[in-house]
Protein backbone atom coordinates (compact mmCIF):
# COMPACT_ATOMS: atom_id res chain seq x y z
CA UNK A 1 0.00 0.00 0.00
CA UNK A 2 1.83 3.41 -1.33
CA UNK A 3 0.50 6.69 0.41
CA UNK A 4 1.44 10.22 -0.42
CA UNK A 5 0.66 12.66 2.40
CA UNK A 6 0.45 16.50 0.43
CA UNK A 7 1.57 18.73 3.20
CA UNK A 8 -0.33 21.61 1.44
CA UNK A 9 0.58 25.53 1.65
CA UNK A 10 -2.48 27.39 1.56
CA UNK A 11 -3.02 30.70 1.59
CA UNK A 12 -6.41 32.79 2.03
CA UNK A 13 -7.40 32.35 -1.17
CA UNK A 14 -10.09 29.69 -1.55
CA UNK A 15 -10.06 29.55 -5.66
CA UNK A 16 -6.27 29.24 -5.77
CA UNK A 17 -5.81 26.63 -2.81
CA UNK A 18 -8.31 24.43 -5.19
CA UNK A 19 -6.64 25.12 -8.42
CA UNK A 20 -3.45 24.51 -6.86
CA UNK A 21 -4.29 21.48 -4.82
CA UNK A 22 -5.88 19.88 -8.39
CA UNK A 23 -1.82 20.22 -9.61
CA UNK A 24 -0.91 18.58 -6.73
CA UNK A 25 -2.81 15.98 -7.19
CA UNK A 26 -2.28 15.34 -10.95
CA UNK A 27 1.64 15.44 -10.40
CA UNK A 28 1.89 13.24 -7.21
CA UNK A 29 3.30 9.20 -8.07
CA UNK A 30 0.86 6.24 -8.96
CA UNK A 31 -0.50 6.02 -5.36
CA UNK A 32 -3.23 3.52 -3.14
CA UNK A 33 -3.97 6.66 -0.63
CA UNK A 34 -4.21 10.30 -0.95
CA UNK A 35 -4.04 12.91 1.85
CA UNK A 36 -4.76 16.26 2.00
CA UNK A 37 -4.42 18.27 5.63
CA UNK A 38 -7.29 19.77 7.53
CA UNK A 39 -8.50 23.30 6.36
CA UNK A 40 -6.18 22.93 3.01
CA UNK A 41 -9.04 25.51 0.96
CA UNK A 42 -9.32 27.84 4.02
CA UNK A 43 -6.79 28.21 6.63
CA UNK A 44 -7.62 29.35 9.75
CA UNK A 45 -8.95 32.88 9.91
CA UNK A 46 -9.72 32.84 6.12
CA UNK A 47 -13.54 32.65 4.84
CA UNK A 48 -14.70 29.48 2.87
CA UNK A 49 -16.40 30.94 -0.25
CA UNK A 50 -16.37 27.79 -2.61
CA UNK A 51 -19.53 25.60 -3.46
CA UNK A 52 -18.74 22.83 -1.29
CA UNK A 53 -20.79 20.46 -3.58
CA UNK A 54 -18.80 21.24 -6.31
CA UNK A 55 -15.51 20.88 -4.31
CA UNK A 56 -16.83 17.18 -3.16
CA UNK A 57 -17.46 16.35 -6.77
CA UNK A 58 -14.03 17.57 -7.89
CA UNK A 59 -12.15 15.24 -5.48
CA UNK A 60 -14.59 12.57 -6.30
CA UNK A 61 -13.69 12.76 -10.07
CA UNK A 62 -9.91 13.50 -9.02
CA UNK A 63 -10.61 10.29 -7.01
CA UNK A 64 -11.90 7.64 -10.62
CA UNK A 65 -9.29 9.55 -12.25
CA UNK A 66 -6.57 8.66 -10.21
CA UNK A 67 -7.53 5.32 -9.40
CA UNK A 68 -6.38 6.57 -5.39
CA UNK A 69 -8.26 6.56 -2.04
CA UNK A 70 -8.60 10.21 -1.38
CA UNK A 71 -8.97 11.83 2.25
CA UNK A 72 -9.78 15.59 1.33
CA UNK A 73 -8.29 16.98 4.19
CA UNK A 74 -11.38 18.97 5.76
CA UNK A 75 -13.65 22.04 4.50
CA UNK A 76 -16.39 23.40 6.48
CA UNK A 77 -19.93 21.26 6.30
CA UNK A 78 -22.58 23.66 6.71
CA UNK A 79 -26.15 21.71 8.72
CA UNK A 80 -29.32 22.82 10.12
CA UNK A 81 -27.91 22.30 13.21
CA UNK A 82 -24.51 24.00 12.79
CA UNK A 83 -21.21 23.90 10.61
CA UNK A 84 -18.90 21.08 11.22
CA UNK A 85 -15.09 20.80 10.41
CA UNK A 86 -15.45 17.70 8.07
CA UNK A 87 -13.06 15.14 6.23
CA UNK A 88 -14.48 13.52 3.42
CA UNK A 89 -13.35 10.51 1.94
CA UNK A 90 -13.45 8.31 -1.59
CA UNK A 91 -12.54 5.41 -2.81
CA UNK A 92 -10.84 4.48 -6.18
CA UNK A 93 -14.63 5.17 -7.92
CA UNK A 94 -14.91 8.82 -6.42
CA UNK A 95 -17.60 7.04 -4.51
CA UNK A 96 -18.00 9.00 -0.43
CA UNK A 97 -17.31 6.18 1.63
CA UNK A 98 -16.70 8.12 4.91
CA UNK A 99 -16.52 11.63 6.84
CA UNK A 100 -15.26 12.60 9.69
CA UNK A 101 -16.37 15.16 11.88
CA UNK A 102 -14.08 16.82 14.10
CA UNK A 103 -15.21 15.88 17.97
CA UNK A 104 -12.22 18.07 19.46
CA UNK A 105 -12.00 21.83 18.89
CA UNK A 106 -8.82 23.83 18.98
CA UNK A 107 -9.93 26.57 22.05
CA UNK A 108 -6.62 27.99 23.00
CA UNK A 109 -5.18 30.49 24.75
CA UNK A 110 -1.34 30.21 24.63
CA UNK A 111 1.23 32.87 24.44
CA UNK A 112 0.72 34.46 20.98
CA UNK A 113 -1.67 32.28 19.94
CA UNK A 114 -5.43 32.17 21.32
CA UNK A 115 -7.45 29.94 19.13
CA UNK A 116 -11.88 29.86 19.90
CA UNK A 117 -12.87 27.02 17.08
CA UNK A 118 -16.04 26.40 18.52
CA UNK A 119 -17.04 30.37 17.44
CA UNK A 120 -17.36 28.74 14.06
CA UNK A 121 -17.37 25.11 14.50
CA UNK A 122 -19.78 22.38 16.22
CA UNK A 123 -18.17 19.36 17.43
CA UNK A 124 -18.54 15.68 15.92
CA UNK A 125 -19.61 13.10 18.45
CA UNK A 126 -17.69 9.91 17.52
CA UNK A 127 -14.62 8.33 15.30
CA UNK A 128 -14.72 7.26 12.29
CA UNK A 129 -13.73 4.53 10.55
CA UNK A 130 -14.04 3.35 6.85
CA UNK A 131 -13.40 1.11 4.64
CA UNK A 132 -12.35 0.08 1.27
CA UNK A 133 -10.36 -2.00 -0.78
CA UNK A 134 -7.16 -1.23 1.04
CA UNK A 135 -9.06 -2.31 4.47
CA UNK A 136 -10.43 -0.55 7.58
CA UNK A 137 -8.77 2.87 8.22
CA UNK A 138 -9.65 5.40 10.94
CA UNK A 139 -9.95 8.98 10.32
CA UNK A 140 -9.51 11.77 12.57
CA UNK A 141 -8.68 15.64 12.87
CA UNK A 142 -6.45 17.58 14.51
CA UNK A 143 -7.17 18.09 17.78
CA UNK A 144 -8.67 14.75 18.58
CA UNK A 145 -4.63 13.67 18.31
CA UNK A 146 -4.95 14.62 21.99
CA UNK A 147 -7.48 12.08 23.13
CA UNK A 148 -6.16 8.12 23.06
CA UNK A 149 -9.51 6.72 23.33
CA UNK A 150 -10.59 7.79 19.72
CA UNK A 151 -7.64 6.00 18.54
CA UNK A 152 -7.86 3.07 20.55
CA UNK A 153 -11.60 2.58 19.37
CA UNK A 154 -10.17 2.97 15.65
CA UNK A 155 -8.17 0.13 16.25
CA UNK A 156 -10.77 -2.07 18.18
CA UNK A 157 -13.45 -1.46 15.21
CA UNK A 158 -10.52 -3.31 12.65
CA UNK A 159 -8.55 -0.29 11.51
CA UNK A 160 -5.13 -0.86 10.42
CA UNK A 161 -4.80 2.28 9.92
CA UNK A 162 -5.08 6.23 11.43
CA UNK A 163 -5.43 9.22 9.37
CA UNK A 164 -4.84 12.52 11.20
CA UNK A 165 -5.36 15.42 8.58
CA UNK A 166 -4.14 18.13 10.72
CA UNK A 167 -3.07 22.30 10.52
CA UNK A 168 -1.32 22.21 13.72
CA UNK A 169 0.28 25.60 15.28
CA UNK A 170 3.83 26.53 14.97
CA UNK A 171 3.77 27.45 18.40
CA UNK A 172 2.86 23.62 19.65
CA UNK A 173 3.70 21.31 16.66
CA UNK A 174 7.68 21.23 17.82
CA UNK A 175 7.18 20.36 20.82
CA UNK A 176 3.93 17.89 20.31
CA UNK A 177 2.80 17.14 16.85
CA UNK A 178 5.78 14.13 16.63
CA UNK A 179 5.35 12.88 19.96
CA UNK A 180 1.36 12.58 19.83
CA UNK A 181 1.40 11.06 16.42
CA UNK A 182 4.35 8.31 18.20
CA UNK A 183 2.24 8.26 21.26
CA UNK A 184 -0.88 7.75 19.28
CA UNK A 185 0.82 4.83 17.38
CA UNK A 186 1.27 2.90 19.89
CA UNK A 187 -1.90 3.48 22.21
CA UNK A 188 -3.62 2.12 18.61
CA UNK A 189 -0.47 -0.47 18.20
CA UNK A 190 -1.97 1.13 14.31
CA UNK A 191 0.33 2.96 11.39
CA UNK A 192 -0.60 6.67 11.87
CA UNK A 193 -0.89 9.42 9.18
CA UNK A 194 -0.18 12.47 10.21
CA UNK A 195 -1.24 14.95 7.20
CA UNK A 196 0.00 18.93 8.24
CA UNK A 197 -0.37 22.37 6.57
CA UNK A 198 2.78 24.00 5.52
CA UNK A 199 3.87 26.38 6.86
CA UNK A 200 3.09 30.08 5.51
CA UNK A 201 4.28 32.86 7.49
CA UNK A 202 1.73 35.42 5.32
CA UNK A 203 -1.73 33.44 7.10
CA UNK A 204 -2.75 34.60 10.63
CA UNK A 205 -2.42 31.52 11.69
CA UNK A 206 1.17 29.76 10.89
CA UNK A 207 1.17 25.81 11.06
CA UNK A 208 3.61 23.71 11.47
CA UNK A 209 4.10 21.23 8.94
CA UNK A 210 6.70 18.10 9.37
CA UNK A 211 3.90 15.84 7.94
CA UNK A 212 4.68 11.98 9.23
CA UNK A 213 3.86 8.57 8.98
CA UNK A 214 4.43 6.29 12.16
CA UNK A 215 4.53 2.38 12.63
CA UNK A 216 2.91 0.48 15.42
CA UNK A 217 6.18 0.42 17.29
CA UNK A 218 6.18 4.16 17.39
CA UNK A 219 9.00 4.50 14.77
CA UNK A 220 8.59 7.39 12.30
CA UNK A 221 9.17 5.60 8.79
CA UNK A 222 8.70 9.11 6.63
CA UNK A 223 8.66 12.91 7.10
CA UNK A 224 8.62 16.19 5.98
CA UNK A 225 10.12 19.70 6.60
CA UNK A 226 7.64 22.36 7.32
CA UNK A 227 7.53 23.95 3.43
CA UNK A 228 5.37 22.57 0.91
CA UNK A 229 5.55 18.47 -0.38
CA UNK A 230 4.62 15.02 -0.86
CA UNK A 231 5.97 12.74 1.49
CA UNK A 232 5.42 9.20 0.10
CA UNK A 233 5.14 6.02 2.27
CA UNK A 234 4.52 2.41 1.69
CA UNK A 235 3.75 -0.53 3.79
CA UNK A 236 2.43 -3.60 4.05
CA UNK A 237 -1.20 -3.36 5.89
CA UNK A 238 -0.63 -7.19 7.09
CA UNK A 239 2.22 -6.18 9.22
CA UNK A 240 -0.43 -5.09 11.74
CA UNK A 241 -1.03 -8.72 13.18
CA UNK A 242 2.68 -9.33 13.50
CA UNK A 243 3.03 -5.69 15.93
CA UNK A 244 0.00 -6.56 18.40
CA UNK A 245 1.52 -9.84 18.48
CA UNK A 246 4.53 -8.91 20.04
CA UNK A 247 2.60 -6.50 22.51
CA UNK A 248 -0.97 -7.68 22.94
CA UNK A 249 -2.28 -4.16 24.02
CA UNK A 250 -5.52 -4.69 21.93
CA UNK A 251 -5.90 -7.90 23.05
CA UNK A 252 -6.33 -7.02 26.69
CA UNK A 253 -8.21 -3.92 26.01
CA UNK A 254 -10.77 -6.25 24.53
CA UNK A 255 -10.43 -8.55 27.57
CA UNK A 256 -11.12 -5.67 30.03
CA UNK A 257 -14.05 -4.42 28.54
Amino acid sequence: MKVALIQFKPTENCNKNLKHSIELINKTEPVDLIVFPECFLSPFGSDFTLDRDEVLETFSDLAKERNSVIVAGSIPEETDEGCYNTSFVFDRNGELVGKHRKIHMYDANLPGVVTNESERYISGDTPTVFETDLGKMGLLICFDLRFPDLFVQCAKEGAHTIIVPAAFSKKTGKDHWELLLRARALDSQSYVLGCGCAENEDNSFVTYGHSLAVNPYGEVQAQASNDEEIVYFEFNPEDIEEYRKMLPVLKQYNERN
